[in-house]
């Protein structure tokens, strides 16, 4: 006789949602790793470009109290600075599709240090955008 077991949780929080953006259908996927998060954004029903962005750690270089004083005089999320490295995909730096996802990229990161300041990991943007010429 064969025990029922339930299958583990699966490792990965999965958040997946579909909406049709300027008449074009879009895909956006978040999964949740231990080491990344992360965001899959596509027009083209392919992972397109990938991106890592890391937004800065203000309290790795201050102490509590200092990192606590700097964060309260930040008006807003932008003031965060992010850094990115394209891993794969690169599109040309003069093209309209590599600084709309690099905006993108560094919107995403800023918003989660906004919304989650202890969580240290980076997120990987996977875009591929339909973008008129």
């Amino acid at each position: 006789m064969v025990a029922d077991i339930d299958p583990p949780a699966f490792p990965v929080s999965v958040n997946v949602a579909a909406a049709v953006v300027n008449d074009k259908h879009t895909d956006v996927a978040v999964l949740g790793f231990s080491n990344c998060v992360v965001i899959l954004l596509t027009q083209l029903q392919s992972i397109g470009s990938l991106i890592q962005a890391v937004a800065s750690r203000m309290a790795d270089s201050t102490g509590p109290m200092e990192a606590e004083h700097i964060a309260s005089k930040l008006s807003g999320i932008a003031d965060l600075p992010v850094d990115l490295k394209f891993l794969l995909g690169n599109p040309s730096a003069t093209t309209t599709a590599s600084s709309l996802y690099q905006i993108l990229a560094i919107e995403l990161a800023q918003r989660k240090r906004h919304v989650s300041p202890n969580d240290a990991r980076p997120i990987i943007v996977g875009v591929a955008l339909d973008i008129p010429r």
